[in-house]
């Protein structure tokens, strides 16, 4: 009777055991995280997520959302960009307007890309900038010097097209609009120190360029896809220095024109740039055509695929993140869907791969992603 007494504890002992295991396995494996595209995205203070025209990266088993912080201001449609009278080009007007402000650039975190903690609203101080107007910033992380880079749109306020700030020396082709520039920090939270503005790109080796997108390779080079105001509004893609600082001044040239927010990505050994025609601000959205060449730096030819036929989803890409080899986190503004800029509503999708292709995104209400 003793022995059967213990060996009944024992596997009552057993039997709990692996009840306990049934119990916590499903938890620590599995974290299906659902996104919705009906709901705004809220953070840990129920405020809505302040972030826009950035970029998502995934650090240490930690999400770090970067975007422009707008102000709550009304924007209106008829000026949401103005326009010179002799150019195609936008101008910033010497007194800004909704959107073309000294916007601060934020910082959110968070471990199942639902909930998000506003863990810095500035991560390039005020009081440590030039004023100016600052928006679409891009945050990657390099591997060989551990630092955090940050790329970022700049306009300086108030001067006219025609001239640049004389310490920066030659302009290049042309006059001073948006440029691009970088600054660095030790954490993704930052604070970020800026390093270069601007930066001097290789398509005609000037200053003046917009919308951009980056993308680390396997090989742990950077690269940025941008557009060029130089050239009306044709699309590049410079190698970066390996600290990610500067253009490398190795370049694609030019692939198309008149498109901007183009996003690159990686599928085997094919690149992808998405990109779209101009639309600033704009509530349509735009499509996004796509490019394919099996070298970063090109040549790049068009495919027949576009993200967004028709414009379907009346938003503007930002990002794409990689979550596994069949699906990217691809992330756009809906521009004056909101009374609120700063409450523009941020769609997420599931960018698809199937037979090494990147395919058209699908207008989803809610999706589910193993974060």
């Amino acid at each position: 009777q003793f022995l059967y007494f213990i060996a009944s504890v024992a596997i009552a002992n057993f039997v709990e055991m692996l009840l306990s295991i049934a119990v916590v396995l499903p938890v620590a494996l599995c974290s299906l995280s659902t996104i919705s595209n009906v709901q705004p995205k809220i953070d840990t203070h129920d405020n809505i997520v302040n972030a826009h025209d950035g970029n998502v990266i995934k650090h240490d088993n930690t999400y770090f959302w970067y975007g422009t912080s707008y102000t709550l201001c009304n924007m209106n449609v008829s000026t949401a960009c103005r326009y010179t009278h002799n150019t195609s080009f936008a101008h910033i007007p010497n007194a800004p307007s909704c959107g073309w402000t000294n916007n601060d650039f934020a910082v959110y975190s968070s471990v199942d890309l639902v909930a998000w903690k506003l863990v810095n609203p500035s991560i390039i101080p005020s009081h440590k900038r030039p004023n100016g107007i600052y928006f679409r910033p891009k945050v990657m992380f390099n591997e060989n010097t551990k630092k955090f880079v940050a790329w970022f749109n700049y306009v300086t306020e108030g001067l006219p097209d025609s001239s640049c700030p004389s310490s920066w020396g030659p302009e290049g082709k042309g006059g001073c609009q948006t440029v691009l520039a970088t600054a660095v920090s030790d954490s993704p939270e930052g604070p970020f120190v800026i390093a270069n503005l601007p930066v001097k790109m290789g398509a005609q080796n000037s200053w003046k360029h917009g919308d951009f997108g980056v993308f680390v390779d396997s090989d742990q080079k950077g690269y940025i896809a941008y557009n060029s105001y130089d050239n009306g509004f044709a699309v590049s893609v410079d190698l970066m220095t390996d600290d990610y600082l500067q253009s490398s001044s190795h370049t694609s040239g030019y692939f198309t024109t008149r498109t901007e927010a183009p996003i690159m990505i990686k599928v085997n050994d094919m690149y992808f740039v998405a990109t779209g025609p101009l639309c600033c601000f704009c509530y349509q959205g735009s499509t996004m055509p796509v490019y394919s060449s099996s070298s970063p730096l090109g040549p790049f030819n068009a495919t027949n695929i576009d993200l967004n036929p028709g414009g379907v989803l009346h938003t503007q890409q930002s990002f794409a993140l990689k979550l596994n080899d069949t699906t990217y986190l691809w992330g756009g503004d809906r521009w004056q869907s909101s009374p609120f800029k700063s409450h523009d509503f941020v769609v997420w999708l599931p960018l698809r791969i199937e037979n090494n292709l990147p395919t058209p995104l699908v207008n989803i209400s809610e999706w589910t992603v193993d974060a």
